[in-house]
């Protein structure tokens, strides 16, 4: 509550409400060593529907030491320099002195507990505290026993800090009862040993709360903040990504390019504006999937992105979702790379799986009937459907080509490795189909997908590009199949040679041969 009128000295304890418990301790502790002459005031006690604003100004006007609690962390409630200290800043600037002792300089305290208060006043000069109304009081706690320890020695020669502090406090009063501001306490052995008994318990609790508090807490620096328009929350899961803004928070240049800056706020088409069709369909499908699912995605590639140059996976999640009184929301998106499987065996023979893999995988999307994304399976779906199918396969055409990408599988020297020299011209040739006919089944799905509603025409369209691209690639898929299991298997054999017979029984194993 504010100030009375009585000759106490005026003290304002100032803090975030996460450090509530440590200034309760800072208070208990005063109130113990200087009894009725302190007068301690502090936000807890102001009473809820007053207007606190002009309470704390009046009481900071009337504040001969403000102690400000920093705990070494930023936080919502508050800052170091925050608006109690830069009032009283203004209040020093314009009343130096002690309304009751004007011989004496007001003053302000940093109650530093595992935080580092600067050894220069730069953090005060805004708000112009004359630097030599500042004290200090740190605590540096590593672990309680140590600093217990490290207390009781400071005390046999030397003063510690929670101690100084208290000391100055009296120094305070002393000077104020004696009315002579060069006076010092009357140092008896006694009081001392009082205060010191008192900073020791006060630096006990104040340490025992820190210690269980998190130091430090880490998160994925790269962030998408995506916001909606005005009423969009009413909208639920028909908001559209290319209806948002977002911003890149951290560095994005790995994932969208070199041109993607930090805290600059894109709309759709800027975001997409330098990537080629497959890169910009994958992002839309994986961010809109992200923002109006329910949470009950079981793929991977639903949450995932692909870098602009397609040779890197992004993992994405949702932090969290804020929604506004105008019904705007706000998604905070981190991404965190996907790393590789770690390599165990040759790494020719690696090469092979992976391009078996690849091959394959091709194979089973496009040339096998029951595939969800054969040409059968799209001229069996309803027009309704068109566009889902569409997009999961774009999806995971787009993922197979990035894990032939991450394998370096179009590599000259691994294409060698595996068709030959001899087929160089085919190889060529190859390059160019290949080329044709991933641009035009991109163009056809990009078609398909930016439309609201497919007709029967849509079909035709999708079906005939399905179809040209199977005609146009499964024959070099086939031949690039079986070279890479001839080869393999010639591994395969020429291995089966090398290996050693096995160990009679009974024989111990050798370690020279």
């Amino acid at each position: 509550m504010p100030f009375s009128e009585n000759d106490a000295l005026k003290v304002f304890i100032s803090y975030a409400s996460e450090d509530q418990s440590t200034a309760d301790v800072l208070k208990l502790t005063l109130k113990a060593a200087f009894n009725e002459n302190i007068e301690i005031t502090m936000m807890s006690e102001f009473v809820t529907g007053l207007n606190w604003r002009g309470i704390i100004q009046k009481s900071i006007s009337g504040t001969d030491v403000m102690i400000v609690v920093a705990t070494g962390r930023l936080k919502p409630s508050h800052s170091f320099t925050g608006a109690e200290v830069g009032a009283f800043g203004q209040s020093i600037f314009t009343q130096p002195t002690m309304a009751r002792w004007p011989f004496l300089q007001r003053r302000i305290i940093p109650f530093a507990v595992l935080a580092r208060v600067p050894d220069t006043v730069n953090e005060f000069e805004g708000v112009n505290i004359d630097p030599n109304s500042l004290r200090d009081v740190r605590f540096d706690p590593t672990t309680l026993d140590d600093n217990l320890k490290r207390l009781q020695a400071e005390q046999k020669e030397s003063q510690p800090s929670s101690l100084k502090f208290l000391l100055d406090i009296q120094d305070l009063l002393d000077s104020r009862v004696e009315n002579n501001r060069s006076s010092s306490i009357v140092k008896s052995r006694d009081r001392i040993e009082i205060l010191g008994d008192l900073a020791s318990k006060m630096t006990k609790e104040v340490i025992s709360q820190i210690l269980v508090r998190e130091k430090d807490t880490k998160r994925p620096k790269a962030k998408l903040i995506i916001r909606t328009g005005p009423g969009a929350a009413q909208l639920g899961r028909s908001i559209s990504i290319t209806d948002t803004t977002i911003e890149l928070v951290g560095d994005f240049s790995k994932i969208f390019g070199s041109n993607a800056r930090s805290g600059k706020k894109y709309n759709w088409p800027d975001l997409v504006s330098d990537v080629d069709h497959d890169v910009s369909l994958q992002w839309h499908k994986a961010l809109h999937t992200l923002i109006t699912s329910d949470g009950d995605s079981v793929y991977l590639n639903d949450n995932s992105i692909i870098s602009f140059d397609g040779k890197r996976l992004y993992r994405i999640f949702i932090s969290s979702i804020v929604t506004y009184y105008d019904e705007t929301v706000e998604y905070h998106v981190y991404a965190i790379e996907v790393l590789h499987e770690r390599e165990c065996g040759d790494t020719e023979t690696s090469l092979m799986l992976h391009a078996v893999e690849v091959s394959l995988g091709y194979r089973f999307m496009f040339l096998e009937k029951m595939s969800p994304f054969s040409p059968e399976a799209f001229a069996a779906t309803a027009p309704a459907d068109l566009a889902k199918r569409t997009s999961d396969m774009i999806d995971h055409l787009t993922m197979l080509l990035l894990k032939s990408e991450q394998y370096q599988l179009s590599d000259p020297q691994n294409i060698l490795l595996i068709m030959g020299s001899e087929v160089l011209e085919q190889i060529g040739k190859n390059y160019t189909i290949w080329s044709d006919a991933k641009r035009d089944i991109y163009s056809c799905a990009k078609a398909i997908l930016s439309k609201k509603s497919l007709t029967s025409t849509d079909q035709a369209f999708l079906l005939k590009t399905v179809y040209e691209f199977r005609d146009k690639t499964a024959e070099m898929n086939k031949y690039y199949t079986n070279a890479v299991i001839a080869k393999l298997q010639k591994i395969l054999t020429n291995v089966s040679q090398e290996v050693p017979p096995p160990r009679e029984k009974g024989k111990p194993y050798a370690l020279v041969s």
